[in-house]
């Protein structure tokens, strides 16, 4: 059975719940994932975990001379980007985490998100799997876990759009990993296609990044149960083939130590 949640997401947007959170690691990650549906959720808020500027190598062959200015492009590509969805740049909410680092902050980012989603009355969240794919990402799927379970008199369903993951050594995106959950495809008609493909074209710094997914498809699941101290698949995750700071090893000990300095039960 279809949730309900889902189905108007998907098919029935302009019928979707509006106190909605969408807590993405990178700016870009949202309207990639599920940019054909952001225009329908007018009340909606959005958090950027990172300022999607991770050094200055990075922030240079974006053409800034640094990491801050590279800092800076992106988040004004994704305020042009909501801009075309007719979403004001008021709906985000930036956490300012330098990228690829996310994962030693993770009880900053916990406590912060237990705030917006008190403040804002939440009642529905979408963000990333756990799959391996980025440290960030694997962040954001366990901060909104974390939060959800400090807020025990909050009843919050949380939902989660594809990513990406390590298949053969290279990157699989627009898929789950596992069928741990029913997903469904998101319905996208050809204006609101247009409009999406005029949200991409604002990530000028990000076109490299953005040729690997296939932006007519979105899809999305309820959020299984993770247990974040187990490896999110057998073998070599593929933040660990682009050395991105962390091991996998390393950042399950930060969700341990996250996990024991919030008092939070070892299993979901």
């Amino acid at each position: 059975m279809i949730d309900s949640f889902l189905e108007k997401l998907c098919y029935k947007p302009n019928n979707v719940n509006r106190r909605t959170l969408i807590v993405a690691a990178h700016p870009d990650d949202d309207v990639i994932s599920m940019g054909s549906r952001l225009r329908y959720l007018k009340d909606v808020k959005i958090v950027y975990i990172t300022d999607g500027a991770p050094n200055i190598e990075h922030s240079n062959l974006a053409g800034c001379y640094s990491r801050e200015q590279y800092a800076r492009k992106r988040r004004r590509e994704s305020e042009q980007a909501l801009d075309c969805a007719g979403l004001s740049k008021d709906c985000c909410i930036w956490l300012d985490i330098t990228d690829q680092t996310a994962s030693f902050r993770m009880v900053e980012i916990i406590k912060k998100l237990v705030d917006i989603i008190k403040y804002n009355g939440i009642e529905k969240i979408i963000t990333h799997t756990y799959e391996g794919g980025h440290p960030d990402h694997d962040t954001a799927s366990f901060v909104v876990w974390s939060a959800c379970r400090m807020l025990k008199e909050v009843n919050t369903d949380v939902y989660e759009f594809s990513s990406y993951f390590n298949h053969d050594c290279s990157i699989k995106t627009n898929y789950f990993l596992n069928n741990l959950t029913k997903s469904i495809s998101s319905n996208i008609s050809n204006n609101d296609l247009e409009i999406k493909h005029e949200m991409v074209s604002c990530y000028k710094t990000q076109v490299e990044m953005i040729k690997h997914f296939d932006i007519t498809k979105e899809i999305f699941r309820k959020a299984p149960t993770y247990n974040y101290l187990n490896n999110p698949h057998s073998g070599i995750l593929f933040y660990e083939l682009m050395e991105w700071g962390i091991t996998g090893r390393e950042w399950r000990q930060a969700a341990s130590e996250s996990m024991h300095m919030l008092g939070l039960k070892r299993k979901s």
